[in-house]
């Protein structure tokens, strides 16, 4: 047979891995390869037989399975806690007695939650036009007009001040929960504060804040609306 007649293939390493997997009785049909196999240990750079070698990477597969079940289950149970966070507080809404006994209720059922030092609910009409805390309060509505919370280590003075007074200067790191109105703006904020600088940065996720800001907005309004009515 001339050349001219001879189909050349080009194999590259990924072909010849493929054909191998496709074909898993390979070395059972053919054991003489056995003879001419090497495989070296990575631990000690000697050569070890395929089924030790078989056996390693088993091993370290399980242990990749593992680390992803523990991940899981882990997060799984994180969930379950923030359910049950958002459970104890509508409740706690849901039984106030009055605008005023939810507020105070809240700040303190929000610290034992969060183990935090410092917490506090802010409304807009408390912060208007001519008032001392106009400046820091727009700084504030700044930063959650689009209806996210933001977590925070780097929050300007005036702003810190207008959340937590005082103890500003301990809160090294914050969030502020926007409490959003029927109409689509901010009617409040809650503002949550650490002394742990890296307790709340900017890289976390918010979406239990917003909820959790929903939900209390929601049960505050119809508290407010209720007290007019009567």
């Amino acid at each position: 047979m001339s050349d001219d007649n001879i189909t050349r293939i080009n194999l590259d390493e990924s072909m010849i891995v493929q054909w191998i997997e496709n074909n898993p009785d390979l070395l059972e049909r053919n054991p003489q390869l056995l003879a001419t196999l090497h495989v070296s240990d990575q631990n000690s750079g000697g050569a070890v037989s395929l089924i030790e070698r078989q056996v390693q990477v088993l091993r370290q597969q399980l242990d990749t399975m593992q680390e992803r079940f523990d991940q899981m289950v882990s997060t799984a149970r994180e969930n379950e806690a923030l359910q049950e966070r958002l459970h104890s507080i509508s409740l706690v809404v849901a039984r106030a007695a009055s605008f005023e006994a939810a507020l105070s209720t809240l700040s303190e059922l929000l610290k034992k939650e969060f183990e935090i030092e410092h917490v506090c609910i802010e409304f807009a009409a408390d912060h208007g036009a001519g008032k001392d805390s106009a400046e820091g309060w727009g700084l504030l509505h700044d930063r959650v007009s689009h209806g996210k919370s933001v977590c925070d280590d780097r929050l300007p003075g005036r702003a810190l001040e207008v959340l937590f007074r005082e103890n500003a200067s301990e809160a090294a790191s914050c969030a502020v929960i926007p409490l959003p109105d029927d109409s689509g703006g901010v009617l409040g904020v809650i503002g949550l504060g650490s002394t742990d600088r890296s307790r709340f940065n900017h890289a976390m996720g918010t979406i239990y804040l917003d909820r959790l800001g929903e939900l209390i907005s929601t049960g505050l309004q119809r508290l407010k609306a209720s007290a007019r009515a009567a």
